[in-house]
């Protein structure tokens, strides 16, 4: 199960459209006229784009490079304006270029609802809670003295970590037990927020660089409430349908659905004389609300622009609604704990799910693991029903992808979909060509003359993907035996009336661990933009299934 040990992607560079420098990322290919400094304060090689760059500063007497990359890829965040940026890319070693983009800075519960409890079962007795794994995150900032960080009971870092404590042994301790500062110099830049903040002292951060940082509708609420309004009805937009994003706006103030929030709004609007009506209630707070779990309103959706061929999202995580360690006393909240949502808190949940499946199976790669989270993923909710949208309708696989995810069932998959360098390569040189290859895999060993051209629908993925068309379309997966030694599994198709898929063969026998099967899965039909089915290969003890999505559009070619 091989993987790239040094992953090295084109030079990238994120620009915002504009006369005005803004910050950008920028891929360049190292064999290009790039330029080395020595080491930089902590005695790490830096890259010096000089040839790239303009010599001047920006109007604002800013320099134009922000950061240099080297080592997840090369390459460097430069100012540059629109017309800049067509001059760089014309230069040799140029590769791609990527505008920036303003992020937003997005659990107590959700163990539970993963199926993760205390006591005796998988997360204790199977996976040892984690014991073992380390994880490296890449994040805006940490609050090392955070509760959440308390390694009460926690034996020392295992032998093998190697890494450091910058700045003070005293910030880490048996939980974390590493930190590492990458960026330093990424503030607010925009002329208007520096009007705003003239004077002051500004917290910098590392994304959402643009003010108020989600308080839009906080100022809008405290406009209302200053005019002498005694309370507020605050109605989700159509777009965001049933998904209630939980913040801290005061007694007087109600959240409701577009759903809701229509019947309200009908109701006040149906007659001047109509009265209101005042509810109280004594209850507790209502837990296990159903449907869930549900898609957010921005989760992201699929297809994907760079890799149409791949079905995206990969599968769905709790995100919405998550209580969550935050940082005291900054500008953005008043910690140590706050209600947050957004893909930043699905996140630390599959890493967690990794952490377990990589506790009991130290040598899977990273393309097996992502395997046995989507093939054992859930497809419908809790209810037994489809898993809906912010619009509480039946949620497409562009929205849900294989599914949500499912720990107990994740480390036990059955059967994998592997992957390895050589997979990788021959997918980038079908998709990008021999220079992509080169700065991705940084092997030269690696060449797209020496392998063969993997077409995205060949790709040896969890999922299925083909072009939606009469004249029958195959794609070939092979998977790999990590349950019982001795297994026999039977294909299983779901699919409407308007898609054929024939699986050949349709039974595959295994009689040792790590054997591996191929078999191919031809798909036809028609009608329709999008058809969607599913392919489970189901033995006594086991379930590994597969979403197939028919797209129209043109046919790839082979």
């Amino acid at each position: 199960m091989a993987s790239f040990a040094h992953a090295l992607l084109p030079f990238l560079i994120a620009a915002v459209a504009g006369l005005s420098p803004a910050p950008a990322t920028c891929y360049v290919n190292p064999g290009g006229n790039l330029h080395l400094q020595e080491q930089d304060d902590q005695g790490n090689a830096m890259l010096r784009p000089i040839s790239f760059l303009p010599t001047s500063l920006t109007d604002s007497g800013e320099p134009r490079l922000v950061h240099s990359y080297t080592e997840a890829f090369t390459g460097f965040a430069a100012r540059l304006t629109d017309a800049e940026l067509d001059a760089v890319a014309r230069k040799p070693g140029f590769v791609r270029a990527f505008p920036d983009r303003t992020l937003q800075l997005t659990t107590t519960h959700t163990p539970e609802f993963l199926g993760l409890r205390q006591g005796p079962g998988f997360w204790r007795d199977g996976a040892g809670y984690g014991k073992g794994a380390i994880f490296g995150l890449l994040d805006v900032g940490i609050y090392g003295a955070h509760p959440s960080f308390a390694d009460h009971g926690l034996a020392p870092p295992p032998p093998k970590w190697k890494g450091t404590c910058a700045g003070s042994a005293s910030r880490c301790n048996s939980k974390l037990i590493g930190v590492k500062s990458l960026e330093r110099r990424n503030c607010i830049y925009r002329g208007e927020e520096r009007k705003v903040v003239a004077g002051k002292i500004v917290i910098c951060e590392a994304v959402n660089n643009l003010l108020p940082y989600n308080t839009s509708e906080k100022s809008i609420l405290r406009d209302i409430k200053s005019a002498g309004a005694a309370g507020v009805v605050l109605i989700n937009t159509k777009a965001d349908g049933c998904t209630t994003v939980l913040y801290d706006y005061g007694s007087d103030v109600v959240q409701l659905t577009a759903a809701d929030g229509a019947k309200v709004t009908k109701y006040a609007a149906s007659s001047p004389s109509n009265s209101a009506t005042a509810v109280r209630f004594n209850h507790r707070t209502v837990l296990g609300v159903r449907p869930s779990p549900t898609v957010a309103s921005f989760s992201s959706r699929g297809p994907s622009t760079i890799t149409p061929g791949v079905l995206k999202p990969d599968v769905l995580a709790p995100g919405l609604n998550i209580l969550a360690a935050y940082p005291p006393k900054t500008l953005l909240g008043a910690g140590p704990f706050d209600v947050l949502s957004g893909t930043s808190m699905s996140t630390p949940h599959i890493s967690g799910v990794v952490a377990l499946i990589k506790s009991v199976h130290p040598d899977w790669s990273a393309a097996a693991i992502k395997s046995a989270i989507m093939t054992t993923s859930d497809a419908i909710d809790r209810n037994g029903g489809p898993i809906l949208d912010e619009q509480h309708r039946n949620a497409n696989a562009y929205a849900t992808g294989a599914g949500h995810v499912n720990p107990a069932r994740a480390t036990d998959p059955g059967l994998v979909y592997d992957l390895g360098a050589a997979d990788y390569a021959s997918y980038i040189c079908a998709l990008l060509g021999e220079a992509a290859l080169a700065v991705i895999a940084r092997d030269s060993s690696l060449s797209c003359a020496k392998l063969p051209k993997t077409p995205e629908a060949e790709l040896n993925y969890p999922t299925i993907k083909v072009p939606l068309h009469p004249a029958p379309f195959t794609v070939t997966r092979t998977v790999t035996n990590v349950g019982p030694a001795a297994s026999t599994y039977t294909a299983k198709v779901v699919a409407p009336k308007s898609l054929t898929v024939r699986v050949s063969p349709g039974k595959l026998v295994f009689t040792k661990a790590g054997e591996e099967k191929t078999f191919s899965v031809t798909v036809s039909g028609q009608g329709g933009d999008v058809l969607e089915g599913s392919l489970s290969w189901v033995s006594g003890q086991h379930v590994v299934r597969s979403p197939i999505i028919a797209a129209a559009g043109r046919r790839p070619e082979r």
